[in-house]
């Protein structure tokens, strides 16, 4: 795979739509879990840890979704370059 210009801009736009939807987990998702499990674990029926579920999507989104855009990039983009 070679750096073109159509996929370096989807792995800019995947990057930014990663962040994005990570800001916006951060923001709203992540405190409710992590309020629920705390609540839990008073009661003893606590499940997985919300840290666990922090990590699985900050690898996908900020990691996977910029190489993900790298790789489909020239495929999606090539028609609207040229």
């Amino acid at each position: 795979m070679y750096l073109t210009l159509e996929a370096f801009t989807g792995a800019l736009f995947l990057g930014g739509i990663g962040l994005f939807l990570f800001g916006c987990l951060q923001k709203w998702v992540f405190p409710q879990l992590q309020r629920r499990y705390e609540y839990a674990k008073a009661t003893a029926s606590q499940g997985l840890n919300p840290v666990i579920y922090t990590e699985i999507s900050r690898v996908v989104l900020l990691v996977g979704m910029p190489a993900l855009g790298f790789y489909l990039g020239k495929v999606i983009l090539t028609p609207i370059f040229g």
